[in-house]
């Protein structure tokens, strides 16, 4: 569902590659030898059906229980402005609205952990994702915020291509209304255009599914998955992989980056660059 009109791909060029799979309920170890050994990205069924926040959490309880918290406000990684959680929860459907050809502005990314830490009883995090090492001895740096996010926005919020923090692992939760996903491999990131860390803004004609051909003519060689999460389903995403995302209902998830054996090097050497540029003001 692109945001602005847009050229579509030549009809005898097949871009969709089919469905992101699928698992109902893999133990760990499947889980492992199927996806994180061989990172792709896979949606996975049943693991969440007993989290509080399956029961609780709706807009009208962030509202009540959250409404203070400030919180960013941004679209697609480009500039943020802060309001208070309630503010948001009652103007999301006409924040952006009217810019026209951009989708509205979406709570992107609430790193909650340091100011509303309670919010963590609500879920466990599965097995199936190990050890953070993040939280280990073998990750010599204190990562702050920590990168556990709730997203809370309207129909047609739309996160623009992206890979992942520092390069490293994520899982995203549903909890409320639907989400359909694209991903890219990493293999096409210099057919995309776009600047994919988590940053640079909304660039119009370049929704991977209904590119603008003319103004960007290499996305026609970009291939990709998707899939539609609901709720009561999550989603791993794999280091480096790109995925846009786009609300197909009002939304409520939570997403965790997190750091595995695997990818230790990529994310370490990732985030010294990252703080290097930092101090130079980069």
């Amino acid at each position: 569902m692109p945001m602005t009109p847009a050229k579509p791909a030549p009809a005898n060029q097949v871009r969709c590659l089919g469905d992101i799979e699928r698992l109902r309920r893999p133990s760990p170890a499947e889980f492992y030898e199927e996806f994180h050994r061989n990172p792709r990205p896979v949606i996975l069924e049943g693991l969440i059906d007993d989290w509080p926040a399956m029961k609780e959490w709706s807009t009208d309880f962030f509202r009540e229980h959250y409404g203070d918290a400030e919180v960013p406000v941004g679209r697609c990684f480009g500039e943020k402005r802060y309001m208070p959680l309630g503010e948001y929860v009652d103007r999301m459907h006409e924040l952006g609205a009217g810019e026209e050809g951009k989708p509205p502005l979406y709570m992107e990314g609430w790193y909650y952990k340091e100011t509303r830490p309670d919010l963590q009883r609500y879920y466990e995090v599965p097995e199936h994702f190990g050890t953070d090492w993040f939280y280990t001895k073998r990750f010599p740096f204190d990562v702050l915020p920590e990168p556990h996010g709730v997203l809370i926005g309207p129909k047609g919020a739309f996160t623009k291509l992206h890979y992942d923090l520092w390069g490293s692992h994520s899982w995203n939760a549903q909890i409320v209304g639907r989400k359909q996903w694209i991903f890219v491999a990493p293999e096409y990131r210099r057919h995309v255009y776009l600047e994919t860390r988590q940053n640079g803004g909304y660039v119009a004609g370049t929704d991977v599914d209904a590119p603008d051909l003319e103004r960007w003519p290499r996305l026609a060689k970009v291939k990709y998955v998707t899939g539609v999460v609901h709720p009561g389903e999550m989603i791993f995403i794999p280091s480096l992989w790109m995925h846009q995302v786009l609300s197909l209902d009002d939304t409520i998830s939570i997403t965790h980056n997190y750091l595995s054996g695997n990818v230790f090097f990529r994310v370490l050497g990732r985030y010294l660059t990252h703080r290097f540029l930092k101090k130079q003001g980069i």
